[in-house]
């Protein structure tokens, strides 16, 4: 990552942080563009590592850049966001790694998931 780059992550990081404390309702709908720029991100390396790259540490450092992220901004927005924001990109992040392995991984990672909700919605209906 050059020095520009590194730049632009760091000023888009402190106006992130700077937006939770100042307006945490406009912060929470730019988030979904943030998150889909990290996914597309996470899916670019994995292409990368998949064509011989050393991108492995990076697929994760975007999680670990995203999780910073929340941890430093408002204690409020903070919480609202960051189990759904690790959920995805942790989920992203595993699936990249199983599509770079083998990519029957992906099927059973998605039938996993499928099965998890489908265990969940059963137990709220019998309530």
């Amino acid at each position: 990552m050059g020095r520009a780059s590194r730049r632009r992550k760091n000023r888009q990081k402190r106006y992130t942080i700077a937006l939770s404390y100042r307006d945490p309702g406009c912060l929470e709908e730019q988030w979904e563009t943030l998150l889909e720029v990290w996914l597309s991100e996470i899916r670019k390396l994995a292409a990368q590592w998949r064509n011989g790259e050393d991108t492995k540490r990076r697929v994760f450092e975007i999680l670990d850049e995203a999780m910073s992220t929340i941890h430093a901004c408002e204690s409020s927005v903070a919480k609202r966001l960051a189990r759904y924001t690790y959920n995805v990109l942790a989920h992203e992040c595993s699936m990249a790694v199983a599509w770079v392995v083998d990519g029957r991984l992906c099927q059973l990672s998605n039938m996993y998931t499928f099965s998890e909700l489908k265990r969940k919605t059963g137990k709220e209906e019998n309530k």
